[in-house]
């Protein structure tokens, strides 16, 4: 492997599956979300979890942008009935502003990618 693609650099974009999975955590019709749906039009990805999972941790352009109520957990969902391995998806926010989108899953190996929202049941906001 070519060691120059191999290392991702931060911030970045999100790439067309993260964004597509942020805006399904953040689809649900709770006006509460709209703090959160205004952030992500100016989120970058500003890390990601070690163990290879696509697991992103989130910075918010805050001078675009304004905090949220605090709750810790955005939104979560789980995959449907009957999807194996079984997979979560929980939406993080740190005083008020969006800080992970975290892939949960039982079996190993992890997917290295966000899988389809199809997937899932539609997220349920936690604030």
């Amino acid at each position: 492997m070519d060691s120059k693609t191999d290392i991702e650099t931060f911030p970045r974009r999100l790439t067309t599956r993260e964004a597509e999975t942020l805006a399904f955590m953040l689809s649900e019709t709770d006006r509460a979300l709209d703090p959160f749906r205004k952030q992500a039009t100016v989120v970058a990805v500003s890390g990601r979890c070690s163990c290879g999972c696509p697991t992103i941790d989130l910075a918010v352009d805050r001078t675009k942008s304004a905090p949220a109520d605090a709750g810790g957990i955005v939104a979560s969902t789980n995959s449907r009935f009957g999807v194996e391995p079984f997979y979560w998806l929980t939406l993080r926010e740190q005083d008020g502003w969006l800080s992970q989108l975290r892939l949960s899953y039982v079996d190993e190996p992890p997917p290295h990618e966000f899988l389809p929202t199809d997937v899932f049941e539609p997220p349920d906001g936690s604030n």
